[in-house]
């Protein structure tokens, strides 16, 4: 599995606000982004808090896959 870049963890956030904005429940938007619940909920109360700057960048810089490659 390929290392995420973070503009993909933006771009999931923002896809859910989107979703939120449409009225979607948080744990459809959970099911459909393939992420937690509560993921999702704390973005939305990150977004509340913050709006959508200070919520769209957490720091988050994805990282190294802990799967191990095929044949090892």
């Amino acid at each position: 599995m390929k290392r995420q870049r973070a503009d993909h963890g933006v771009a999931r956030w923002v896809n859910a606000q989107f979703l939120l904005d449409d009225g979607e429940s948080c744990a459809w938007i959970a099911k459909f982004l393939n992420l937690d619940d509560d993921t999702i909920r704390s973005w939305f109360k990150q977004y509340q808090n913050e709006g959508g700057e200070g919520a769209a960048y957490d720091g988050w810089e994805g990282g190294q896959s802990r799967m191990a490659a095929a044949g090892k």
